[in-house]
């Protein structure tokens, strides 16, 4: 496909406006339905979903989305809004899909939703057949949805049909979406969306639409943030970026589509620095102190005692550690297992903490077979204490702040704090935990030197 072919296909023939240039904005409305035995029953999250397309001088369409979620969760405002590049060659697939997220028993998933541009419009004639991807698809023929003349494709899997979607026959743009989803042990919904709008932008609100546009971007690429990423926490180093565009962002946002958008980030950055500074404060009043006595139960049944660990240095990791649901990211712990591994040998002892209010009443069971079915999951070789939450107060309990847990309390040989962080680590799969375990070095070297001192 040309490129200007791929523009013209674009705005031909909608009505809408005779440069095939224009920027065009685009809204759909959706629905996610349970179904029980066949049948629709209510809806679990209904969203929205904004885009503006644009084709560029490479011939290429830059997709801007925005993501209004209800019910059933959804995700964090950072994965609430992106920018999709599509190329007019058919075989080049888009730099990023947009998802919905639904939390379905306590687990995420995200759910894929069709570009606005069906990416196999060239593909589209009379009884024609393709496969892209798991899906093969097979047009059934035309028909009038939503007073647009479309062309109605069916997509099928090795399950049988997944999924018809209606595509502008002028235009290729998608008109609605009918799919079959699947989460949990294999319990179905349906995902319906349906187009409301598309229009061009009109001249003077694209240009308004430039500096927040702009603004956005910025703010995404800074915090370089994981792909599809479910924590909703920024990083101290994500805020610090963040903070400074707020107030730029809500000005130029002001009565533009991302007005609302602009609001949510502040307020939670905001919220998020408050937090942070409350940790702060916390991370302050024990680095460098005398670590509170312990005595903990663990999983096997043995007792670990403040005393007999006075030679080591000890990592205690606090954290609701339970199989259901498997909180992403627990990959961390499986970092944290490597370090005890590599560096028990040297004198460190890792002890995960689970902090759980049931260990202290008549659902400690419960409690108990949750926490093993994770240990026997992720095969973790370092011993995981039971803690009703007592301890975890004397350590500073950073929820009282707003924040979440995991606490990561590194302990040197002297039953002093030389460590203390409160959340997950950014990560580099190449490095693991490498902040925590350059500060597991640092203290071994440390003991280390004491002994040697001592001894001459």
């Amino acid at each position: 496909m040309t490129p200007l072919l791929f523009q013209i296909i674009l705005a031909s023939n909608l009505a809408l406006a005779d440069d095939p240039t224009a920027v065009m904005q685009i809204r759909y409305s959706g629905s996610l339905f349970r179904v029980n035995q066949g049948e629709e029953g209510d809806a679990v999250k209904r969203f929205s979903l904004f885009c503006l397309l644009t084709p560029n001088e490479a011939g290429k369409t830059e997709i801007f989305y925005l993501i209004d979620e209800r019910g059933g969760g959804g995700w964090a405002w950072p994965e609430r809004y992106g920018f999709v590049a599509v190329s007019p060659n058919a075989d080049v697939p888009p730099t990023k899909h947009i998802q919905i997220l639904q939390d379905h028993d306590g687990t995420k998933y995200p759910l894929s939703l069709p570009l606005p541009l069906f990416e196999d419009f060239l593909k589209v004639a009379e009884d024609a057949k393709w496969v892209t991807g798991k899906f093969e698809y097979a047009v059934q023929g035309q028909e009038t949805v939503k007073d647009r003349e479309c062309w109605v494709i069916e997509g099928s899997t090795n399950f049988g049909k997944a999924k018809t979607i209606a595509v502008s026959a002028d235009s290729g743009i998608v008109v609605a979406l009918k799919q079959k989803v699947f989460m949990g042990q294999g319990d179905q919904f349906t995902l319906l969306m349906d187009l409301e709008s598309a229009e061009a932008v009109p001249a003077e609100d694209l240009t308004r639409f430039e500096a927040p546009l702009k603004t956005l971007r910025k703010i995404q690429d800074d915090l370089k943030r994981p792909a599809e990423s479910l924590e909703p926490e920024l990083t101290n180093e994500q805020l610090a970026s963040a903070e400074p565009l707020l107030s730029q962002l809500e000005t130029e946002a002001d009565e533009t589509p991302f007005g609302r958008l602009a609001s949510v980030i502040s307020r939670d950055v905001k919220s998020q620095l408050r937090r942070a500074g409350d940790v702060s404060e916390l991370e302050k009043k024990f680095l460098g102190k005398q670590a509170p006595d312990f005595m903990l139960k663990t999983l096997d049944r043995k007792t670990l005692k403040t005393e007999e660990l006075a030679d080591k240095t000890i990592v205690l990791h606090f954290w609701e550690y339970q199989g259901e649901p498997l909180i992403e990211p627990y990959g961390q712990v499986g970092y944290l297992d490597y370090l005890n591994s590599r560096r028990s040998k040297l004198g460190t002892q890792v002890i995960g903490v689970a902090v759980d209010p049931r260990f202290g009443n008549d659902q400690r069971g419960d409690a108990t077979r949750s926490v093993r079915k994770l240990q026997q999951f992720m095969n973790l070789s370092y011993p995981i204490a039971m803690d009703e939450g007592k301890l975890l107060e004397e350590f500073g309990d950073p929820r009282e702040s707003g924040a979440k847990l995991p606490l990561w309390v590194v302990i040197g040989p002297g039953g002093k704090i030389v460590h203390y962080h409160v959340g997950y680590y950014s990560i580099n799969p190449d490095e693991g935990l490498r902040t925590l375990d350059d500060a597991v070095v640092e203290s071994i070297k440390s003991n280390r030197d004491d002994k040697k001192k001592s001894s001459e």
